[in-house]
């Protein structure tokens, strides 16, 4: 041992002796020699026996002002030793740093609003726990590989450098394991390598400059939330990852975490109610939910603002709900598993590029994509279990509107008819250019319209559906209204049903009551003609004005004489219904026509 340590020893038992009058135990006197020397001490095995010491003198070796400048500036070292009794260093000034490595400590810590250097507590037990609320650390506060019976209280805590509980049992019987409500910590908190709780973990209106790193714990609650980070400030990234476990809710409501939210391999396998809640985080990178992820409950995140990606390649889970979601980046549902037990909420949210797969879309009445607006819609192949590991998606297919309006027609019966995602639809074909493709969604979504109606107005709202998107199928009318108005009056010129209008003027009868005869150069009657001046109005070739159906009285007689209720069907008025029809008819389809001739310029 180096003069020098020597030295210190020596006035360190100086002032022991002096304290407790000579009553010093060999597993003291080996304290006072481990905190004066340099070296590291060695050690002892885990299953060594512990010697008792007494926790005043602790408290005295750790607070007086006389000891602290001959103990090393490694700090006050305990190793392998039991504290029967509570060690209180309540509002203390802790001149140095504590260390204490394979203890057990019979009863609690007490350190509420002390203000030390550090505190390193490794591989050691406490049958209680800690209670530090308040405290002020002005170096590490390390907890590694110990076990706690009782609660580590760190309420308003201030620690400058890492909160590292990494390797720690907390196994509390019930309620808080850590407490460290508005704790403020200058470094990251590791909860990590094997650390395990089976109380609450709360980091409500935290501090942490860098990161919360939970990879690989197990927090095994029997009810309520598990890990509470809401309005928590967090520097880096949020890490759920290694295969990291839960049986209760994370809630993360409120925080803002400037790096990514990383639940890579994540198990959360809840008892009761919800698995993750973040309702309006703020998450500055990524959000990733992949590599094996698996959720039994429901993940809410409604108004997430995300500004990067949210990934859920290869995820297994139940219920999504993307409320009013702000996503700066692309939503990756892809290579999901056991699509068929998953509901996907989108309502309201705003995503980059959705990109998916048809193998992961949620089962019919599953889906919901009421007010969901994208700048790109992706779909990919399926993916592969090479590619859910690589995390590669590769390339994405053209957008085809007809696939498109089966992914819409999965929503359920009360918003299918919603009219927003089919527009959002529309606008994206257009954009793309697919004009055809735009107008076959907005006629598939006035056909559904229709569902609902009386059937013939059902009839007459697909019609003019089927004309909404393409206009010039009017053109099929128009021929079937010219053949059927053709044949119509082709049979009434057979019957001399059609007269020439001249015969019906005034001055076409002599005073002696004998009709004038017709010109032979009166322009002839043609059927096809006179129907095409009805059907088209804006075609005007004189037929029309040169014959008319004949009102002469054997004309006039009705076809079914025995059916009071129809003496107005006869020749005459079975024509002029025809011709009324044709001339109703002709505006509505030469408006048609012409709006599908404009359309056309359009383009």
């Amino acid at each position: 041992m180096p003069l020098l340590d020597q030295i210190r020893e020596t006035k360190l038992i100086e002032l022991a002796t002096a304290r407790f009058a000579s009553d010093l135990s060999d597993a003291e006197l080996k304290v006072l020699h481990d905190s004066a020397s340099s070296g590291d001490p060695i050690p002892p095995a885990a299953d060594a026996l512990r010697p008792e010491i007494r926790p005043d003198f602790v408290r005295w070796l750790a607070t007086d002002a006389e000891a602290a400048p001959y103990i090393d500036p490694k700090g006050l070292r305990v190793f392998g030793v039991t504290l029967p009794d509570k060690l209180d260093l309540q509002d203390c000034r802790i001149r140095v740093t504590l260390y204490f490595q394979h203890c057990t400590m019979k009863s609690e810590i007490n350190l509420l609003f002390a203000e030390t250097r550090g505190i390193f507590l490794l591989d050691s037990s406490l049958d209680r726990g800690i209670r530090a609320d308040g405290i002020d650390v002005h170096g590490q506060l390390f907890l590694q590989g110990s076990s706690f019976s009782g609660e580590i209280r760190l309420l308003g805590a201030k620690i400058k450098g890492y909160l590292d509980c990494s390797g720690a049992k907390l196994k509390v019987t019930e309620g808080n394991a850590l407490s460290a409500d508005g704790a403020e910590i200058g470094g990251d908190v590791f909860l990590r390598k094997g650390f395990e709780s089976n109380g609450k973990i709360r980091l409500t209106g935290a501090k942490i400059k860098d990161n919360l790193d939970c990879s690989g714990a197990e927090l095994k609650v029997t009810s309520g939330c598990a890990l509470t980070v809401d309005r928590a400030q967090i520097g880096g990234g949020v890490f759920l990852r290694e295969r990291f476990e839960s049986s209760g809710e994370i809630r993360l409501l409120g925080a803002k975490i400037k790096g990514n939210l990383e639940c890579i391999g994540a198990q959360l396998k809840v008892m009761e109610g919800d698995a993750l809640s973040a309702d309006g985080a703020e998450i500055g990178g990524d959000v990733y939910l992949i590599g094996g992820f698996e959720s039994n409950g429901a993940i809410h995140l409604p108004g997430l603002q995300v500004g990067g990606d949210l990934d859920f390649l290869g995820a297994k889970t139940t219920k999504i709900n993307c409320r009013n979601l702000r996503l700066t980046g692309d939503m990756f549902w892809m290579g999901i598993q056991e699509p068929g037990e998953a509901d996907l909420d989108m309502t309201g949210a705003t995503v980059k590029n959705l990109r998916d797969d048809r193998g992961s879309w949620p089962h019919p009445g599953r889906l919901i994509l009421d007010g969901l607006a994208y700048e790109e819609l992706t779909l990919h192949p399926r993916v592969s279990e090479e590619q859910i590991i690589s995390h590669t998606v590769g390339s994405g297919l053209p957008l085809n509107a007809k696939e498109r309006i089966e992914w819409l027609m999965l929503q359920p019966d009360k918003v299918r008819e919603k009219p927003q995602p089919w527009m959002q639809l529309r606008d994206l074909l257009e954009r793309k250019g697919d004009r055809k493709g735009a107008k076959y969604v907005l006629f598939r979504f006035r056909c559904l319209q229709a569902q609902k109606s009386w059937i013939p107005w059902r009839w007459l709202k697909i019609l003019f559906a089927r004309l909404e998107e393409n206009p010039l199928r009017i053109c099929y009318s128009i021929a079937l209204t010219l053949l059927i108005g053709t044949s119509i009056f082709t049979w009434g010129g057979t019957k001399q049903a059609m007269i020439e209008t001249v015969r019906l003027l005034p001055n076409a009868v002599k005073d002696s009551g004998e009709v004038k005869p017709v010109s032979p150069h009166y322009t002839k009657y043609q059927p096809f003609v006179y129907t095409l001046e009805n059907a088209l109005p804006p075609v005007k070739l004189g037929m029309d004005d040169r014959w008319t159906p004949n009102p002469r009285p054997e004309f006039c007689q009705p076809w079914f004489p025995r059916l009071s209720w129809l003496y107005f069907i006869s020749t005459y008025g079975w024509l002029n219904f025809w011709r009324w029809f044709l001339i109703v008819w002709g505006w509505v389809q030469a408006t048609v026509l012409a709006a599908s001739m404009a359309d056309r310029f359009k383009k």
